[in-house]
């Protein structure tokens, strides 16, 4: 008899995506004639403008092609000079830009590349996480067997970089931060970064 097939025990702690929860509450509530105002995943509303559309439909090869592992060189270069001008930063498109289909992608390869396997000595197995947020942050934390640490958040919504004592520092991978803050739209200042960054020289996060 052949042995029963296996998938990673750590599905079993993940929690149910929230947008498939929100998706299925909406179509049942649309079932019964009930007029819905949609603060949802933010899907937008307008069209495409026409001349985007056509230069997508102009840009397709004859022959479709894997692109490259790191993406294509004028792609990354035209994200690393929109960064400049929008931000005031030198970025090397060869260096520090990788583009991913999507935020999950970039999530879950990150958190690979960074978390320890189980079972390594001075493992860092700990990601600190907003109390609210995105969920594929804690989920992708899950799926790598790491632990998820809740970082609480203060009245004005940012959260509380004082919860990263010593004792969590010093087992801490990533400190994942986003601002304006989702879904609350809080805004953090320059000094609250400032204070991560000290924080992830002092210890070693990223």
């Amino acid at each position: 008899m052949p042995a029963p097939f296996g998938l990673n025990r750590a599905i079993a702690d993940l929690r149910p995506y929230a947008f498939t929860q929100l998706r299925a509450r909406q179509d049942e509530l649309a079932a019964q004639g009930v007029r819905l105002i949609n603060f949802g995943v933010g899907d937008p509303e307008d069209e495409t403008p026409q001349f985007i559309r056509d230069a997508l439909v102009a840009s397709i090869s004859p022959a479709s092609r894997y692109p490259t592992a790191a993406g294509l060189p004028a792609l990354r270069q035209a994200i690393a000079s929109w960064l400049g001008r929008r931000f005031s930063v030198t970025v090397d498109p060869e260096r520090h830009v990788l583009p991913a289909n999507g935020a999950k992608e970039a999530l879950y390869n990150l958190t690979s590349l960074v978390l320890d396997p189980p079972g390594t000595p001075g493992r860092r197995d700990l990601v600190a996480v907003p109390e609210l947020a995105y969920q594929v942050y804690g989920d992708s934390v899950i799926l790598h067997h790491g632990e998820v640490f809740p970082l609480p958040l203060g009245p004005d919504w940012l959260p509380d970089l004082d919860a990263i004592t010593p004792e969590i520092g010093r087992r801490l991978a990533i400190l994942w931060l986003n601002s304006p803050h989702n879904p609350t739209g809080s805004v953090a200042p320059v000094a609250h970064y400032r204070r991560a960054l000290d924080l992830a020289h002092h210890y070693g996060f990223l």
